[in-house]
């Protein structure tokens, strides 16, 4: 890296570091590198009063979805940002494999966990939901760098894939965050077209109206082939979120879609075998859609 004096006299320590990153990175691609640990910043470490279950069962409230924003490009990123953003994204993912949803629950907003998983609640209500979801290990495949946004948070655009073994759930999206005494946050999700993974089979589905079930597109229901790659397009047109579940038979859980109001997006399965399955309303299990795949 050759850097002129006229901008070494403007450089700051933490800049130069900050820059110094993806060099030292390249360099050591070689050495094996250690899986971080889960360890949750003190500063997003809430006080057990803070994350206790209240008296008398207070029902959850969902919030409010966020206006949507535009990117603000002629933003100044502050030069930390990549680095904290990159330290969550690890955290995150050390903290999901350790099965330690206190740390989980700290790392995220409710929002995000909101709009990911469709869990809606405080902090113990969080926990408990994530525990019972039992989705897997997740394996964060790739993530980007910092854009700013007109709302004043930030975003990475993630892969990630979740599950056991060979049958996962591939999502790409964009994970907004904030920045709280220098520590990012994770504050909401939103799905991204996913990208080619191989042969790929799709089946669509639709969501009328708030009270309305989902429904297959092809009046035939839903049956498809077997294939690497199996992705469920879903459409909602209702004024309020929805939350699926596709299940085994056995009543695991394979994969989550969470469909914001007016919009469409894909649940995409890779190595799903042959067999019945179950696509279930988070909030109704009475509205499923049965799929089978293959024989069945």
């Amino acid at each position: 890296m050759i850097i002129s004096a006229a901008i070494a006299r403007r450089i700051t320590p933490v800049m130069l570091l900050v820059a110094l990153v993806p060099l030292a990175r390249a360099a050591a691609s070689d050495t094996p590198v250690t899986e971080p640990r889960c360890t949750v910043p003190t500063v997003l470490t809430a006080s057990p009063a803070a994350t206790a279950a209240p008296p008398g069962g207070i029902a959850p409230r969902a919030i409010a979805p966020a206006r949507t924003p535009h990117p603000a490009p002629a933003a100044s990123i502050d030069p930390r940002l990549d680095a904290m953003a990159a330290d969550a994204v690890r955290l995150l993912e050390a903290c999901w494999n350790a099965r330690d949803w206190d740390a989980v629950a700290a790392l995220v907003t409710p929002r995000f966990l909101q709009t990911s998983l469709g869990i809606v609640g405080d902090d113990w209500r969080a926990r408990a939901a994530l525990g019972a979801l039992d989705l897997g290990a997740l394996r964060i495949e790739s993530f980007g760098p910092v854009t700013l946004w007109s709302d004043g948070r930030g975003s990475v655009e993630v892969r990630y894939r979740r599950g056991d073994g060979a049958l996962e759930q591939a999502v790409a999206a964009r994970w907004f965050l904030v920045a709280e005494r220098g520590v990012a946050r994770f504050d909401e999700e939103a799905l991204l077209p996913p990208p080619p993974l191989g042969d790929r089979v799709t089946l669509g589905f639709g969501i009328a109206a708030d009270d309305a079930p989902p429904r297959w597109d092809d009046p035939a229901g839903g049956a498809v082939p077997a294939a690497p790659v199996i992705a469920l397009h879903g459409a909602n047109r209702g004024r309020h979120p929805r939350t699926l579940h596709l299940q085994a038979a056995n009543g695991k859980i394979l994969g989550v879609l969470t469909l914001p109001a007016y919009t469409e997006a894909d649940l995409v399965l890779l190595a799903l075998p042959p067999g019945a399955y179950t696509l279930v309303d988070a909030v109704d299990n009475s509205a499923a859609l049965r799929l089978v795949v293959g024989d069945g």
